[in-house]
């Protein structure tokens, strides 16, 4: 788990801002895309989740919990089995050496965001009491994927529907190309750096609904 500020203290001011839900950004490293592979494994299911990083915002995007980051376990055999452009891909990064230096187990990481989300107030997903995180993040449905498949216990914590940026900034090109979008994106495919990043879009996107909020505040005022 990498951290680098006063965790219980960010866990106070949390619990005194968090009523039972909140947004979550998210993002996973794995060892392959989600889709179909040889013999019909899935990668989904077959490939190994190699690093999960979390942050918690509130509604104006402001960090509730910084960005946190957990690095699996796993056996140089494992990491040998990923697809290649992963196996290229994390070896650069260096991920691939984190994770044979790791001693956290997948299950051990997803008990830690799930205990992280308690200890700050988010609670189970719950319709009727309007509890539970909501995750955020860039091709989302990819993360849930391996969620669902990998890590149950916090797929069925939080709340069914994400928020997927990716699919706003569609929406932008399509509909609004006069909207700025997020320039730049270095595509390093570390998980630290992805949610930090989306985090740093979200903020443009909220920019330009709080632009169409006042304009409409004022036409009606008018």
């Amino acid at each position: 788990m990498t951290t680098s500020y006063d965790f219980e203290e960010y866990l106070k001011q949390a619990r005194q801002s968090i009523d039972g839900s909140a947004l979550i950004v998210f993002d996973l490293e794995t060892g392959g895309l989600n889709g179909p592979i040889e013999d019909g494994k899935l990668g989904m299911k077959d490939y190994p989740i190699l690093e999960a990083a979390m942050a918690v915002v509130d509604s104006d995007l402001n960090y509730l919990i910084p960005p946190t980051t957990f690095v699996v376990s796993h056996t140089f055999e494992t990491l040998n089995g990923m697809s290649e452009w992963a196996k290229d891909t994390h070896i650069k990064s260096g991920l691939f050496d984190k994770c044979l230096s790791s001693d956290l187990s997948l299950q051990e990481v997803e008990s830690r965001i799930i205990r992280t989300m308690k200890a700050c107030g988010i609670e189970e997903y719950h319709r009727r009491n309007r509890t539970g995180g909501i995750l955020l993040g860039n091709s989302f449905h990819f993360d849930r994927d391996y969620i669902m498949c990998q890590m149950p216990i916090l797929n069925e914590y939080v709340h069914y529907r994400q928020v997927d940026l990716s699919g706003i900034d569609i929406l932008r090109r399509l509909w609004a190309p006069c909207m700025d979008g997020v320039k730049h994106k270095t595509y390093k495919h570390e998980a630290l750096v992805d949610i930090m990043e989306t985090i740093k879009e979200a903020k443009v996107y909220r920019k330009w609904f709080r632009r169409i909020q006042k304009l409409n505040n004022f036409r009606f005022w008018r």
